[in-house]
């Protein structure tokens, strides 16, 4: 008996889809015509029409599934989100309103109705929405990028936003002690020409007096320079919450660090 020989098993080619196509025998693509026919059908197309649509329009006829009529009456959805920002506002009494509105024609059951209303607000974005009055908050940051100089150096970007008109500030200082903050900030007011009544910052680490992870405590000049403008220093917990300080460094990096890497 001859003992098999071991050795690389012969290679198989892959062949391509549209080889595997061509070795088809004919009858193999009856359900495939039939399928397209049926299509073509449902969307109402007969031979003399599909000669003027070309292959992405024709895509779309055949393959686009129609929009089925519904004989319930459908709820204004984006009202229903906003309704459910009100205090005690349910989805309950939202649906019993609306059968009570349509008591004459067919309405959703109210597991539909929620249902309905959680796909709906999937498909919204998410933002946090804030509301600042004139004159309120001064919001005050760096932005990330800086600024060669001439001699070699960087020069760091300092920001400052009003929360209710987006009023925006901005000069550069050579490093982010300290004195470079309160002279920016004394600078951010004048520029204003006024005093808001809170200053909002995020936790830098150049006026802090002791890093703490519950509270952050300011130290003794940043405390003074807020006495004497007659306004309040305020820790941002989050970055998130310094959103006009944010579009104006954005607003910044566009029209002057970009500008400048072009240039």
């Amino acid at each position: 008996m001859k003992k098999p020989t071991l050795g690389r098993a012969p290679t198989q080619t892959r062949r391509s889809p549209v080889a595997r196509a061509d070795r088809r025998r004919p009858g193999d693509l009856q359900g495939c015509v039939a399928k397209y026919a049926s299509l073509a059908a449902a969307a109402g197309l007969d031979w003399a029409a599909v000669q003027c649509l070309d292959e992405f329009a024709l895509e779309r006829r055949l393959l686009v599934a129609p929009q089925c009529q519904s004989d319930f009456v459908q709820p204004v959805y984006g009202r229903v989100h906003q309704e459910l920002r009100r205090k005690g506002m349910t989805l309950m009494l939202l649906w019993e309103e609306h059968r009570t509105e349509h008591a004459d024609a067919q309405t959703y059951r109210y597991s539909q109705y929620c249902e309905n209303y959680r796909r709906f607000a999937k498909c919204l974005k998410r933002s946090m929405r804030q509301v600042h009055h004139a004159s309120e908050k001064l919001f005050i940051d760096y932005a990330g990028p800086t600024v060669p100089l001439t001699d070699g150096g960087r020069a760091h970007i300092f920001v400052a936003a009003l929360g209710a008109s987006s009023y925006t500030f901005a000069c550069a200082t050579v490093r982010e002690t300290m004195a470079d903050w309160l002279d920016a900030t004394a600078a951010a007011l004048t520029f204003s020409g006024g005093v808001p009544q809170l200053i909002v910052t995020y936790n830098p680490c150049a006026l802090i007096a002791d890093a703490n992870r519950y509270e952050s405590p300011a130290n003794d000049t940043v405390l003074d320079f807020a006495r004497y403008h007659r306004t309040k220093k305020n820790w941002g917990s989050e970055r998130k919450l310094r959103a006009p300080v944010f579009g104006g460094a954005h607003q910044f990096q566009k029209t002057v660090v970009f500008l400048h890497r072009m240039a």
